[in-house]
């Protein structure tokens, strides 16, 4: 539908991206705060950060950091914005900050010590043919060490396919047997472990979150991790809705009650070895 700016606020969301507006869905015993609360994140939705001196710190512009909950070691777990391959060339605004995005996530690896890299977003044949002929770095070097390992998943997978093992994209990872492989390479590679896709937010923020409930977080570290990535400013907001339906459409709604338990039955539903399972957790736990 059109927006029609008569339409209370609150009502509809940025789409900038994909046509100006989208209608939102809403319960008829939504409340005066809930509202309110779609109103403020619309507004933040609409930032665009173009220079660096806008940012706090170089972590925020690269949407780098430590994941810390949990049972999860210091220095053990990282996420961040793809080193490598950018998303937003064609941006009038965004593609020279972009650059500088990818050029502190490459560097913040390397000072982090990370061995072990699992990349959501590309094919191993993907990721081969780009950095054959992409110039010397430390990521290029883990890669060469065959220590970047590619787990593709795609978005509409992660977040609205999570009840099955079923792929968007045909080749690509379905939610279940994607996470078998991320808990089977955390399980035979060695941490610091550093996990991306191409912003950072969404496939990452998936599977980083199940991450952290193998690891006992609570909903609120685990929210907190999420929703960092909206400080980005790209004009783009994600909800913790989003987070919540994917994780309890795989784990079921009790899924933050004892995450730990849970995934750990999940994994072992999917057919994961409960020593595989073991050693994962204990390279995570130090």
């Amino acid at each position: 539908m059109p927006y029609n700016e008569n339409h209370p606020a609150g009502y509809c969301f940025n789409n900038q991206f994909n046509g100006s507006y989208n209608y939102l869905l809403l319960p008829e015993n939504i409340t005066t705060d809930d509202l309110e609360t779609i109103i403020n994140d619309c507004e933040q939705s609409f930032r665009i950060k173009t220079m660096a001196c806008e940012f706090k710190s170089d972590w925020v512009l690269a949407n780098f950091r430590e994941v810390n909950s949990g049972n999860l070691a210091k220095k053990t777990l990282f996420r961040s914005y793809h080193p490598v391959i950018p998303s937003r060339v064609g941006h009038p605004k965004l593609r020279e900050i972009e650059a500088q995005r990818q050029q502190i996530a490459m560097r913040l690896l390397e000072t982090n010590n990370i061995r072990t890299v699992i990349n959501l977003s590309e094919t191993a044949q993907e990721l081969d043919e780009y950095l054959q002929a992409a110039e010397p770095s430390y990521y290029k070097t883990l890669w060469l060490g065959k220590s970047v390992i590619s787990v593709p998943v795609a978005y509409e997978t992660v977040y609205f396919m999570s009840d099955r093992d079923e792929s968007f994209n045909p080749d690509e990872l379905g939610f279940q047997t994607g996470i078998q492989a991320v808990i089977q390479q955390i399980a035979d590679h060695q941490p610091p472990y550093h996990v991306h896709c191409r912003l950072g937010s969404d496939r990452t923020g998936v599977v980083i979150a199940f991450l952290q409930l193998f690891m006992g977080a609570d909903k609120a570290k685990i929210a907190d991790s999420y929703l960092k990535t909206n400080q980005m400013a790209i004009g783009e907001y994600r909800s913790i809705r989003l987070l919540e339906h994917a994780l309890e459409q795989a784990l079921g709604h009790e899924c933050f009650d004892d995450g730990h338990s849970i995934t750990r039955d999940y994994l072992l539903s999917l057919g994961l070895a409960s020593n595989v399972i073991e050693l994962a957790y204990k390279n995570l736990a130090g």
